[in-house]
């Protein structure tokens, strides 16, 4: 099936097309991007907007069958973060950040994963955000050879901070568009 999604960059609008199989599961990213993402990231470049779009992707599919207590998919969470983060008017990276912030420590997914499709400074961000008490060895293996962000003795997060995720948002997303 292919998905039509039509960004406004200034007077004109660019299209932008995906194939995805077809399905009513196949397209809740679709659905949650045009619910949730594409008007608070309208401020992003087009080519900015699908990485965020794919990190949407990515982490439905490693979230996929995890639930949140209130029994709606986990995945509403990160895309919570996301929108959070959007409307503070953060760079891309810290928005696919935002939505691969729970993903090294509840999935199988990796930080060296993580860089491989988003670069370096998605894989420190994360990093940034990640409570080590929640990763298993080989997670914890990877940190040592990561890209920058150490842990302290004591702390729970790679980043050295602790707390809920709009604290972690606001101290570790540090990066404004300008």
């Amino acid at each position: 099936m292919l998905v039509v999604i039509s960004v406004l960059v200034g007077a004109a609008a660019v299209t932008h097309r995906l194939t995805v199989p077809a399905g009513p599961a196949s397209l809740q990213p679709y659905q949650l991007w045009q619910r949730e993402l594409a008007s608070t990231t309208q401020y992003l470049p087009d080519d900015e907007r699908v990485q965020a779009f794919h990190a949407l992707q990515m982490a439905h599919r490693v979230h996929e069958g995890q639930v949140r207590r209130d029994g709606q998919p986990f995945v509403t969470h990160p895309v919570a973060v996301a929108k959070l983060v959007a409307s503070w008017g953060m760079d891309s990276q810290c928005v696919v950040a935002a939505l691969l912030h729970d993903a090294v420590e509840d999935t199988p997914l990796t930080f060296k994963e993580v860089e491989l499709c988003f670069g370096p400074e998605v894989r420190s961000l994360v990093q940034g955000v990640t409570r080590v008490s929640k990763l298993d060895p080989a997670k914890l293996q990877e940190l040592g050879g990561g890209s920058g962000s150490s842990s302290s003795v004591g702390d729970d997060s790679v980043g050295g901070r602790d707390g809920g995720d709009a604290e972690k948002a606001r101290g570790t997303l540090r990066h404004p568009r300008r």
